[in-house]
């Protein structure tokens, strides 16, 4: 065989009756960038005497892995590499077979092509099947966006768009741009937003306690979906301030929403909720409507309100979320407005003296419960407000005998009113209170 080749490569050739037949005419490939291929073609001689070559290529890509055949039938197995090339490329070159059957060129063709874009809905191949996939599958038509083969469709009519793909892909993941995109190629409509409720309207008098409720916002369209919650006024507070695609159920988001009574002030309260982002506004007017001035009505409301205001100023003191001294301030500021309002309000005189009693104006404090001894008849008054008043009286006289008497008396109570938890609280301080004294 050794012998054959070598008189072959020196022009000796022999043709005695046949010639060479080839599995294919020319070899066509396609290959991805940086792909390696392997494959073959096959080679028939005569059936009648001995068949001898070799092949060799003319590319260098083009590595032949058998170059040597022999027989009536063979087959030679080949390798490219597309190392290096890029989407476009075509390299032709030949495959030179010299045999005892003469010297035959097999001609190759190898062009490099991009894989195609895939996607849920099939090959992506312009940006009409882009937008179909934006309509039907919005996270992944994000990611298709900013991948590295987005800019291989802008050929033909849809390459006046690419300037402004390249202004806005250079934040991965930024779902805005992607919408600003489909909205500048005149491929979709910005996502349509529609609240239940243009304003809201309540009456100052049902709303003794925080209110809560709720504004339903429906969606239309597809694309880009969030919205930014503000509120222009503090006794609004939102339970969210960034709504996004997870916040919707379907096509509907329901935004809960309180309101703090503590940040009305008097008369007509004014507010809205304001959800929006580059391409939609909307604002939900909330309107609280005052009480008649007056009114007995409006006049219980105002306590009321003054009440949970002095008991959650109190409350953020012994949570140590106030010092001391915010604390004393504002709470006198707050038992002056009481008294303002009514200066002969029962429950209102008795705050002011436990307040007194606890920034250590215990006198004054005294002064006020013995003026209000005469009004503090047990059974003529709610028997929370009597406990109060007897439990204070523990604060201001720190007398052994008198503690005993007021626990006893406040305990007899309670069983009378078993379900009255102010009472219970009352019982446990002065029961603490008495444990303490004996102690000394």
């Amino acid at each position: 065989m050794s012998k054959t080749i070598e008189r072959l490569l020196h022009g000796q050739f022999s043709y005695e009756t046949g010639f060479l037949r080839f599995s294919e005419e020319r070899l066509q490939l396609d290959l991805l960038p940086g792909e390696v291929l392997e494959g073959e073609f096959h080679i028939e001689g005569p059936q009648r005497g001995l068949v001898e070559g070799r092949v060799t290529s003319s590319e260098v890509r083009m590595q032949v892995i058998t170059p040597d055949f022999s027989g009536a039938e063979d087959s030679v197995s080949y390798r490219f590499d597309a190392s290096g090339l890029v989407n476009g490329d075509v390299l032709k070159g030949n495959f030179r077979i010299l045999s005892n059957q003469g010297e035959y060129m097999l001609p190759f063709v190898v062009s490099i092509r991009e894989a195609p874009m895939m996607s849920s809905l099939g090959e992506i191949r312009n940006l009409f099947h882009f937008a179909n996939l934006a309509k039907t599958a919005w996270k992944e038509a994000v990611a298709l966006f900013y991948s590295e083969h987005f800019a291989r469709l802008f050929q033909g009519p849809d390459a006046q768009y690419e300037s402004i793909y390249r202004g806005l892909q250079n934040h991965p993941g930024e779902e805005r741009h992607v919408e600003e995109f489909l909205l500048a190629i005149h491929k979709k409509l910005p996502v349509e937003f529609i609240p239940d409720r243009k304003e809201i309207i309540y009456r100052r008098q049902d709303l003794i306690e925080d209110g809560q409720d709720s504004i339903l916002i429906g969606r239309g369209g597809f694309g880009y979906c969030e919205l930014f919650v503000s509120t222009d006024t503090s006794f609004l507070v939102p339970e969210k301030d960034h709504l996004t695609e997870e916040d919707f159920i379907g096509n509907s988001c329901r935004l809960p929403f309180r309101i703090d009574v503590s940040r009305l002030h008097e008369g007509l309260n004014l507010g809205a909720i304001t959800f929006s982002n580059p391409y939609v506004k909307m604002v939900i007017r909330i309107r609280i409507e005052p009480p008649e001035k007056g009114t007995l009505l409006g006049v219980r409301l105002r306590k009321r309100q003054l009440t949970i205001r002095l008991m959650k100023l109190y409350e953020s003191f012994r949570l140590k979320k106030r010092t001391s001294h915010s604390w004393m301030k504002e709470a006198e500021k707050l038992l002056e407005e009481m008294l303002a309002l009514d200066e002969e309000d029962l429950s209102f005189l008795l705050y002011q003296a436990h307040f007194l009693i606890t920034v250590d104006k215990v006198e004054e404090g005294k002064e006020i419960l013995n003026r209000l001894k005469g009004r503090l008849t047990q059974g003529e008054i709610e028997e929370e407000v009597y406990c109060y008043y007897l439990y204070l009286t523990t604060l201001a006289g720190r007398d052994d005998d008198q503690i005993r008497e007021i626990a006893e008396q406040i305990e007899e109570i309670f069983h009378e009113n078993p379900d009255n938890w102010r009472i219970a609280w009352l019982l446990q301080f002065v029961s603490e209170e008495f444990a303490f004294s004996n102690a000394r």
